[in-house]
């Protein structure tokens, strides 16, 4: 195992700079975003999750996450300029799960960063727009009916965004955890197709980035009825299936050596 932390160490350590500057990034544009749509006197009746979407801090979220994917893309193809490192890399005394995991591991922590880093917004943001309310004492007439105790616990709740970022129970939780494993694994899947010119396995990604997407879109566009409440099983489960063909299918073209 020292081997594989020494990887995973080294893939960290070579993108740990840009990924500080998207995560710290991220988090002063939001707040921000925050700060100019406080200035409006329609956002301050707002419920959290509504207020949040409407700042504009989601958007910045998704130009965030399209860094993280820009930064593991380079990541990836970096060992194929310059020194040619995937020839070193793949000549290397260890097991060749070891360097799959090992990047796999890092991406996840790229992601898992920028989580953290879109929490630390919503509970900051949250204070920025509680303190911003009790500085006008109108506000907070009858019993402070537009700044509702635990405002922030039920946004977690209420909003879809807010549970796949910080999920809330078990189902929740693995609902969470399919995304970012089938979107980590289906990246990296992409990647070692293209190099070994397997074409045909872009079409089990795209198939998975449907289930992706509509497991995303669907409980936030079906807000009413028996729809809303479809267990994210449904989704989940075939998620993981599919997470885990791309990854045995990656050791397998790894170990043949077919990315060079």
């Amino acid at each position: 195992m020292r081997k594989f932390y020494r990887l995973l160490n080294y893939e960290v350590s070579e993108n740990i700079i840009p990924l500080i500057l998207i995560c710290i990034g991220k988090i002063v544009i939001s707040l921000i975003s925050i700060q100019i749509a406080l200035e409006k006197p329609n956002n301050w009746v707002k419920r959290y999750e509504d207020f949040y979407l409407s700042s504009g801090c989601i958007i910045i979220f998704t130009m965030a996450l399209i860094g993280i994917f820009g930064l593991c893309i380079k990541s990836l193809y970096s060992n194929y300029f310059g020194s040619k490192g995937i020839y070193t890399l793949l000549t290397l005394p260890v097991k060749r799960e070891y360097i799959y995991f090992s990047r796999f591991c890092a991406f996840l922590i790229y992601f898992l960063a920028l989580f953290a880093a879109e929490i630390i917004t919503a509970f900051t943001g949250y204070k920025l727009f509680t303190s911003y309310i009790t500085r006008y004492p109108w506000m907070l007439q009858d019993e402070g009916r537009y700044l509702l105790t635990n405002g922030l616990f039920l946004a977690f709740i209420r909003s879809d965004f807010f549970r796949i970022i910080l999920p809330l129970g078990i189902e929740s939780l693995i609902y969470s955890f399919s995304i970012l494993i089938s979107v980590v694994s289906g990246l990296y899947y992409a990647f070692i197709c293209e190099r070994s010119s397997r074409y045909w396995g872009i079409l089990l990604i795209g198939i998975a980035l449907v289930i992706l997407i509509r497991g995303i879109v669907y409980p936030i566009t079906h807000t009413s009825g028996l729809d809303r409440y479809i267990s994210k099983y449904i989704y989940s489960i075939p998620l993981i299936v599919f997470s885990v063909i791309f990854m045995l299918n990656s050791i397998k073209l790894l170990k043949r050596g077919a990315i060079t």
